[in-house]
């Protein structure tokens, strides 16, 4: 039987959400098992990235898929789809 990720297209932060509910996790558990910060699982796995520089989105979205056991080539053929903020210069 296939799978639900193998007949839609799915974003990474969809696929992420999807194996996180499939482990029975909770995103305030994944938080701080991860040590990946709440807000910034929520926008990853809503797709809200905006807020986040992007030269730590997918390093971000890499440790995720990586604490999820995700085949990093299953999130890595999509990363580039997300797009983060410009980093604030100071």
């Amino acid at each position: 039987m296939t799978s639900q990720k193998e007949l839609i297209p799915m974003r990474p932060g969809d696929i992420l959400r999807y194996e996180r509910e499939q482990k029975g996790l909770t995103l305030e558990t994944a938080s701080t098992q991860s040590r990946i910060r709440l807000s910034v699982l929520d926008a990853i796995e809503s797709g809200e990235t905006a807020q986040i520089p992007a030269v730590y989105l997918k390093g971000y979205i890499r440790n995720y898929a990586r604490y999820l056991n995700i085949d990093p080539s299953e999130i890595e053929e999509r990363i580039d789809e997300i797009e983060g903020g410009e980093p604030e210069v100071r």
